[in-house]
């Protein structure tokens, strides 16, 4: 697992991309008085003119109110998005990110009147992604509480969707449009590399009741993956690998505890 914040120069090269690209912006409209320039008022989205201004439905995700806004949406991009985007390469990867950005600013359309800026619909989708893909790592919730990556992404949603309505300033259509861009990406195109599905576990546990165990030729396993990638294992052969996993993750995790 990589540390919570890699070196930036680690960062896969798309990742630092957007996030120098955010900074960019945040510098200009922060000096655009001095250079003459109207940056935030031609990129923000404003719901009421979005027809006549297409393109800040999604130039939106690049403008950010203050400092604080654009430092916490990066911080959050540096953390979950490097894994992400090299699970999807970088072409995808960024063509991801606009759409949950456009899919954001869209659902903004239909409940805000004023000014909508920032980074956090498509860094949400970023998030759901990286729950998808890596659910048993810990993220620190309010940088406090502990909670596994595949509960925690539900958990911001939920606290999204509650505050809806409480008028706090926050988009949060905008939040759970970027969120719902993310399981739909997942379900289409990442399938192969989320955990078997619930059906295919309980297809296979049937499968080997009443039998005895027999021990999985991992190597075997891994040379099929390598050869012929993982949609080539089977439902059983990916649960069954799926189990020997975690029979080793809690092994490992035995001895470290009585070492």
């Amino acid at each position: 697992m990589n540390p919570f914040l890699p070196p930036f120069r680690s960062l896969h090269p798309a990742l630092r991309a957007i996030i120098l690209l955010n900074a960019a912006v945040f510098a200009l409209c922060a000096f655009e008085r001095t250079l003459g320039l109207r940056v935030f008022a031609s990129l923000a989205l404003f719901p009421r003119w979005a027809g006549d201004r297409p393109w800040t439905l999604l130039t939106y995700a690049f403008v950010h109110a203050n400092f604080v806004h654009v430092a916490l949406n990066m911080l959050m991009l540096w953390s979950f998005g490097d894994d992400v985007a090299r699970t999807l390469g970088g072409r995808r990867f960024v063509l991801f990110y606009l759409a949950a950005a456009l899919v954001a600013g869209g659902a903004s359309v239909f409940f805000y009147q004023g000014s909508v800026v920032g980074a956090s619909g498509a860094l949400l989708g970023v998030m759901y992604l990286y729950g998808a893909l890596y659910p048993d790592r810990r993220m620190l919730f309010f940088w406090l509480i502990p909670m596994r990556m595949g509960w925690g992404v539900w958990v911001i949603a939920a606290l999204d969707l509650l505050a809806t309505n409480t008028g706090d300033g926050v988009a949060h259509w905008a939040h759970l449009g970027g969120f719902a861009a993310g399981i739909v990406y997942a379900r289409l195109f990442l399938r192969s590399r989320l955990r078997p599905s619930l059906f295919s576990r309980l297809a296979a546990k049937l499968r080997s009741r009443g039998a005895a165990a027999e021990p999985i030729d991992l190597d075997a396993l891994l040379r099929k993956i390598s050869e012929r990638g993982i949609d080539s294992l089977t439902p059983g052969e990916r649960a069954a690998l799926l189990a020997e996993s975690e029979r080793r993750r809690r092994e490992k995790e035995e001895y470290q505890r009585w070492r």
